[in-house]
């Protein structure tokens, strides 16, 4: 069962529509794009993602995104990235993606290796990669509570 946080009509006059029996607003879902060659990584991540309130698009190439890109109807916020290393259209993804799509917020990461701090190399996790879609969405603003 999914509730919405709030409390609309508790003590402001308004009607509480779950009592009444009415759907409850859901925010609409943040897209992501999911680029991992390896299909075990994107179905893991996949997963992750959606019980974490992401609607996830899925490519094995950096070639396929970019035509799922292009193609899709729905605003992508987000592009995880974790593209072969012979994938010829890895530098497209910026280019293409990141100056023709206003909004768009790309995270480029090879082998989930986080070369941030080069004292620090360490693997990252889904829930590394869970906070920085998080942060870039901004998700305290849409967070469901599951009951």
């Amino acid at each position: 069962m999914i509730a919405a946080i709030g409390c609309r009509g508790v003590g402001s006059g308004e009607p509480d529509p779950a009592a009444a029996g009415l759907p409850l607003e859901q925010p609409e879902k943040p897209v992501m794009l999911l680029i991992d060659a390896n299909p075990e990584s994107r179905r893991v991540l996949h997963t992750h993602f959606e019980l974490h309130g992401y609607k996830v698009l899925e490519a094995g190439t950096c070639d396929e995104a970019l035509r799922m890109a292009e193609s899709s109807e729905q605003a992508i916020r987000l592009v995880l990235a974790n593209p072969a290393k012979e994938d010829e259209r890895k530098a497209d993804l910026v280019g293409t993606l990141v100056h023709n799509k206003p909004g768009i917020h790309l995270r480029i990461f090879d082998g989930y290796r986080d070369e941030g701090h080069a004292s620090a190399k360490r693997y990252l996790t889904k829930w590394d990669l869970l906070e920085w879609a998080n942060d870039v969405v901004g998700a305290d603003a849409w967070v469901l509570a599951a009951s």
